[in-house]
């Protein structure tokens, strides 16, 4: 997909309130996984962290495209430091980095917007190759009516990742 049509169909994903609602909880997963779940290697000297931060930054952009996935790892960079500060300071070049994390994770993840303007379109790039590593192919059955849409009266047209109902 051309890049300028990736961001763009990504930007008009921030105006449907279902991905907005997975981007905050993503968003609140990655301020989480940031605190909670590092690691600190001694072997190298305490200098070297271990985090899971990453993987909901991952998951925006390759559910959303590369501007939700910028927004996480922005966000989620200036919120994390917002509720526990660190003793060196903010570094916005820190935050940088996490916006352009998510924008690569977007551009370069096999999955793509599910809605693009009212109509439905792959979650992969390739029609015959399976989401593999995606959300998409490890949610579970009960939940992927929620997550995509396709629930009853929805002006979605059902795929093969829509359970029928």
């Amino acid at each position: 997909m051309n890049p300028i049509r990736s961001l763009k169909n990504s930007f008009f994903e921030l105006k449907k309130l279902q991905s907005m609602v997975i981007i905050a909880m993503l968003l609140a997963l990655r301020v989480v996984l940031g605190m909670f779940a590092n690691a600190t290697l001694p072997i190298f000297g305490n200098a070297v962290k271990i985090s899971g931060a990453f993987l909901p930054i991952a998951m925006a952009g390759a559910m959303f495209g590369p501007v939700p996935g910028m927004l996480v790892g922005a966000l989620g960079d200036v919120l994390s430091y917002i509720i526990a500060p660190t003793a060196g300071g903010f570094f916005p070049g820190l935050t940088l980095s996490g916006a352009l994390t998510g924008l690569i994770y977007g551009f370069f993840l096999p999955c793509r917007v599910l809605l693009s303007h009212g109509q439905s379109t792959r979650w992969w790039s390739k029609p015959s190759s399976p989401p593999i590593g995606c959300f998409c192919s490890t949610a579970p059955a009960a939940a992927k009516p929620m997550i995509y849409g396709c629930c009853r009266g929805s002006s979605v047209r059902r795929s093969s990742v829509c359970p029928k109902l």
